[in-house]
């Protein structure tokens, strides 16, 4: 996924828009179908900036009701680009992205903004119930009967202090 800045190499304040599709790595295996890639690059005094939008479909198990679902994840991106060539490398830790010649590689950028677009908690609705941990009914689709209240044996003193308490 490389960007071809020649344009905007002497003409700062110029800029560029873009788009594309790519198939989705191996890597990212809860994506479903193409990743979609727009946005700009902009010359900012000798700087390149790219900046957009990625956006791609995809699909995860529940982890509280187990079932699948699928969702948009549509994520912002922004970095900033600065030449450089073998004579005057740039340090690696540097928060800026670096480029060689006429163009930009951002399949980096791409990547990295995937990585933490997977949510950490993956859950269907914010609201999902889950399931019941005494008889395993999907407590989205109907409530069970089941008594949640049993107490592990070993801690009924404490539940009985605490009722004594109130």
């Amino acid at each position: 996924m490389k960007l071809n800045v020649v344009s905007l190499r002497h003409a700062t304040g110029k800029q560029f828009s873009f788009a594309f599709e790519v198939p989705a790595a191996e890597e990212f295996f809860w994506l479903r179908g193409p990743v979609s890639v727009s946005g700009k690059v902009a010359n900012s005094d000798g700087h390149m900036v790219v900046s957009g939008t990625i956006r791609a479909l995809a699909s995860f198990e529940c982890q509280r009701c187990l079932r699948d679902y699928e969702t948009e994840l549509v994520e912002e991106f922004r970095q900033e680009y600065r030449e450089t060539s073998q004579e005057s490398p740039l340090p690696a830790d540097a928060e800026y992205g670096v480029y060689e010649g006429d163009e930009l590689d951002v399949t980096e950028l791409v990547r990295d903004t995937l990585l933490l677009a997977e949510p950490m908690k993956k859950v269907c609705q914010l609201d999902c119930k889950g399931l019941c941990p005494v008889c395993g009914q999907d407590r989205n689709q109907s409530d069970c009967h089941c008594d949640h209240e049993a107490i592990d044996p070993r801690l009924a003193a404490l539940k009985q202090l605490l009722d004594s308490k109130q």
